[in-house]
């Protein structure tokens, strides 16, 4: 059975210590050197044993001129994952937060509001979907199979 809701707690909180602090790099992914949104998200999820996937490199002003967004074309093609509507976040689950017109940033649900997520500055950070920086920008949540 893959991880996920409450079995994952424990191994994601792990997880996420260990990634904390890591410097923003766009489209890197080396922990404590830099990584970018996308490839955090996928770190977390391949360290979990969620899935281990490439994820596509994504240019960091894309939002700006893009009418459309790489990410959901991209989970569409994943099995592993179940587009949720009009729920709560669980442990463990998918966050995409709008950018502009399009989806353009990710985040892993850790417990209750909290997410991690990887932005430009302080880097890898745990932030809070109460903060409206965060919650009115949440878009869509995937949640592992």
């Amino acid at each position: 059975m893959t991880p996920t809701g409450e079995d994952m707690s424990p191994k994601l909180r792990q997880i996420v210590e260990s990634w904390l602090g890591t410097p923003f790099r766009a489209n890197a992914s080396q922990k404590g050197v830099g990584v970018s949104c996308q490839k955090l998200v996928a770190e977390i999820y391949r360290e979990a044993g969620v899935i281990d996937v490439s994820v596509p490199e994504v240019p960091m002003d894309y939002y700006r001129y893009a009418r459309d967004g790489l990410i959901e074309p991209f989970m569409a093609g994943l099995d592993r994952f179940i587009r949720i509507d009009g729920t709560t976040p669980q442990t463990g689950d998918l966050l995409a937060f709008r950018v502009g017109r399009i989806v353009h940033h990710l985040g892993v649900a850790l417990d209750g509001n909290r997410f991690v997520h990887c932005i430009r500055g302080p880097g890898v950070i745990i932030s809070d979907l109460a903060d409206p920086t965060w919650g009115h920008r949440l878009a869509i949540i995937w949640r592992p199979k």
